[in-house]
């Protein structure tokens, strides 16, 4: 959403459409003295105007390009971009929470992603990747491509041993283990969730972490356990055995690495689309990011 207003910042002042209401009443008073609106603008236009223009540019040419291609991203695709980083939290509140301190919206994360996924695209529009590509490819990561056994797990964090070895007691005594990390644990992260760090695979937290989880059964909860975080109680909720890789099943894994390594990056594909085009900046101040194809091939 930041992002966003800034943008509409700019271009509200391009067309000259400031309200009136805002430019009486300004933006702020400090102690009684107002900062105006005009002061407000002044400042973003010099610290933000010339990188918002450009990113506003860029996105601009990116689309434009993928039009010329008939290059599209369906809402599928979006949809399935956004379950991926979903997946990256522990819950939908702690990702909603993400997304709430990145001041961004649901639909301003779903345009990023359409605009992102549409990059992709222009990136990899000359790689080609065949079946003994994909075969290859198997054949020489097999045992990385193979699922690791994963756990769900619920943890308290506390600063001291006493207060986690107290903690273990009254759980043994029968109290919930989900409850008590809402009342007592320190990890800001998941205490509002009972501790859930859901789906964990080994090498993903600290080693005295991995060794005790993965060293419980579901329903278990371990002795006191000591990281550089502090004292932790675990609790495994689930446990899902390790996979060998197939080839069937490691195909789309397969196809996205590959394409990760041929694709052109980004940067390129970025400015190649600007040295094509041409554009005219009207505002003199961000005159710098002017630029026309005849430039680019007097340069040569």
């Amino acid at each position: 959403m930041k992002r966003w207003i800034i943008a509409c910042v700019i271009l509200a002042l391009a067309a000259g459409c400031a309200a009136a209401v805002y430019m009486r009443s300004g933006v702020a008073s400090v102690n009684g003295q107002k900062i105006a609106v005009s002061q407000f603008y002044e400042a973003l236009q010099d610290e933000s105007g010339e990188q918002v223009l450009d990113r506003l540019i860029l996105e601009l040419l990116v689309k434009q390009e993928a039009g010329r291609r008939g290059i599209t991203v369906s809402a599928d695709e979006v949809a399935e971009e956004i379950a991926q980083i979903k997946a990256q939290f522990p819950s939908e509140q702690e990702f909603a929470n993400a997304l709430q301190d990145a001041g961004m919206s649901m639909a301003e994360l779903e345009d990023r992603v359409r605009l992102n996924e549409l990059l992709r695209k222009l990136a990899l529009k000359d790689v080609k990747i065949t079946e003994e590509d994909i075969q290859k490819y198997f054949e020489e990561n097999k045992e990385s491509l193979a699922e690791p056994p994963r756990a769900r797990i619920r943890h308290i964090l506390v600063g001291t041993r006493e207060e986690a070895a107290a903690i273990l007691g009254r759980i043994k005594a029968g109290e919930d283990f989900g409850n008590l990390a809402v009342a007592l644990s320190t990890d800001e992260a998941t205490r509002s969730i009972g501790g859930d760090l859901g789906f964990v695979t080994p090498g993903q937290m600290e080693e005295e972490f991995d060794r005790a989880a993965f060293a419980l059964k579901p329903g278990e909860v371990s002795d006191v356990v000591e990281t550089p975080d502090g004292f932790h109680l675990i609790k495994v909720e689930a446990r899902e055995e390790g996979k060998p890789a197939t080839l069937d099943g490691s195909r789309r894994k397969i196809i996205e690495a590959l394409e990760d390594e041929r694709a052109k990056p980004v940067d390129q594909v970025l400015e190649e689309l600007r040295a094509a085009s041409n554009i005219k900046v009207f505002w003199e101040r961000y005159k710098s990011l002017e630029h026309s194809p005849e430039k680019t091939e007097s340069k040569e």
